[in-house]
């Protein structure tokens, strides 16, 4: 089972409890393909940031919020860990029960996933990415499209909206309807330092 799965299970635990009565944002298109509006996405990346900044280093996931796909406010809440709501209920992180952790080598967009649920185990996932500089688009060409989303195929696999020397910012498309998204999931990165990297390739069985 392909990583991008878990994307979406964990998108639709996040969106599970909507009303589907409520209006659905239909995001910009240029050239048939779909891009978040201004307000979700107000900054980009270069190609000199990707290649200086993110190229020949892993990133281990460190906190994941929700993004509304029309006005671009962004949750409180991290999904990767959890968190108390006003009552002082935890609710579990449904995407720190599976961290995804990076890869980014020039040719290839390395993935590393807990796939316990299907798999059983620690694996990886290999993607050749391209990348539109004008919107920080990664798409992935092998990447997964789940039969009930086929309009997902449209969709870069993720958007880079900002790096550092130690921390990066990612959107992920979040599915709602047919043809339709309601946000956007913006992973925090950190990057790993050399050793960790070796230690995240070693436990994944990934030979770098």
């Amino acid at each position: 089972m392909k990583q991008y799965l878990f994307f979406l299970a964990a998108a639709l635990a996040l969106t599970a409890c909507t009303n589907d009565d409520e209006e659905t944002y239909v995001p910009e298109r240029t050239d048939n393909v779909v891009h978040p509006n201004s307000r979700v996405m107000s900054r980009r990346i270069t190609e000199k940031d990707y290649m200086e900044k993110v190229v020949n280093n892993g990133w281990k996931e460190t906190a994941t919020y929700f993004v509304d796909g029309e006005t671009g406010e962004r949750s409180t809440h991290d999904y990767y860990r959890g968190y108390f709501d006003e009552n002082g209920i935890h609710h579990g992180g449904v995407l720190g029960a599976a961290p995804i952790h990076f890869y980014f080598k020039q040719d290839k967009l390395v993935v590393f996933v807990n796939d316990f649920e299907i798999r059983g185990d620690y694996c990886t996932n290999q993607y050749t990415p391209e990348y539109d500089w004008e919107t920080s688009a990664i798409y992935a060409v092998e990447k997964f499209v789940h039969p009930d989303y086929p309009w997902m195929a449209n969709y870069p696999y993720l958007y880079i909206e900002s790096v550092d020397d130690d921390q990066m910012s990612i959107l992920i498309p979040v599915p709602y309807t047919t043809g339709h998204i309601r946000g956007y999931l913006n992973g925090i990165y950190t990057r790993m330092t050399p050793e960790e990297l070796e230690a995240t390739c070693k436990q994944y069985g990934y030979k770098m």
